[in-house]
């Protein structure tokens, strides 16, 4: 999983066409990325400054978070990329990965956001579906 994560923002639009990934620099050795979500029409397109932080376990395991908790800076820093966009926030994406002695894996995915601004609760439905469907 590792390796996978390695181009993980290079290659998220595979993944998730409605997205825009883009790499920022590092802070404090954490990548931070430019991430924005496309949406409907007439609803705004939302924008995040997420902080990468990467873990490596015994045996394998390897865990991946991502939060904007603590990311108010970078909002300011390029306020100049949110323009008319709405920020959302993204408390905790966490993925854990442990390898199996069968060959498998387990994988443990907790994800909590919010995405700010007016959205119709039925996009809501559809969003939570998304995400807690998308491993």
């Amino acid at each position: 999983m590792k390796k996978f994560f390695a181009v993980f923002e290079k290659e998220y639009h595979l993944v998730n066409d409605r997205a825009k990934m883009e790499r920022l620099e590092d802070d404090n050795g954490h990548k931070i990325l430019h991430y924005i979500i496309v949406t409907p029409r007439l609803i705004t397109n939302r924008i995040m400054f997420p902080c990468l932080y990467e873990i490596d376990g015994e045996n394998g395991e390897y865990t991946f978070i991502s939060s904007t908790r603590g990311q108010e800076a970078w909002n300011e820093k390029h306020k100049d990329l949110i323009k008319k966009l709405v920020v959302s926030e993204q408390t905790i994406q966490y993925y854990n990965f442990k390898p199996l002695e069968s060959g498998g894996c387990h994988v443990t995915v907790v994800a909590a956001m919010n995405p700010n601004g007016m959205i119709p609760g039925m996009i809501k439905k559809v969003m939570g579906k998304a995400i807690a469907t998308g491993v």
